[in-house]
C-alpha cells in the first residue's frame, strides 16, 4: 500500500552553515570519529560522512557550483543573436540559428586563411 505524507510531516530539508560545517572537520581533526560528532552536534552521521568526504576532495566546506548544464555559445554569439532579434522582432529561432551558422563559417574560414 502506498502512503503520501503531508509536507507537515516530511523532514524539511535545511542546509547546513557553514559553521557547523567547520566545526565538523575542526572536531574530525582533533581525531573525534563520525558517530560522535553527528551525536555532539546533532547532525545525522551520513551529512558528517559526507561533510568531511567534501573536505577531504576539495580542501573547503564551502558551497560548490552545481554541475548544471554547461553554455553553448559565448558571448559574442549572444551579444549577436539579441541585436539581430533587437533588429528584427518577428525573426524565428530558426533563421537566427541559420544566420548564426553562416556568421561562424565566414569567420572560420577567414581565420584559417589569416595566418
Amino acid at each position: 500500500m502506498c502512503t503520501t505524507l503531508n509536507m507537515d510531516q516530511r523532514k524539511q530539508r535545511r542546509e547546513m552553515t557553514e559553521e557547523i560545517r567547520k566545526k565538523i572537520i575542526d572536531k574530525h581533526g582533533k581525531g573525534k570519529g563520525c558517530k560522535t560528532i553527528s551525536k555532539l552536534l546533532d547532525v545525522p552521521v551520513t551529512t558528517v560522512a559526507n561533510i568531511i568526504k567534501k573536505f577531504k576532495v576539495h580542501g573547503s566546506v564551502a558551497n560548490l557550483p552545481g554541475c548544471g548544464r554547461k553554455r553553448n555559445i559565448n558571448l559574442r554569439l549572444k551579444r549577436r543573436t539579441v541585436r539581430m532579434a533587437e533588429k528584427e522582432p518577428r525573426i524565428t529561432a530558426k533563421e537566427i540559428q541559420a544566420e548564426s551558422k553562416v556568421k561562424a563559417r565566414q569567420f572560420l574560414i577567414a581565420s584559417s586563411v589569416a595566418f
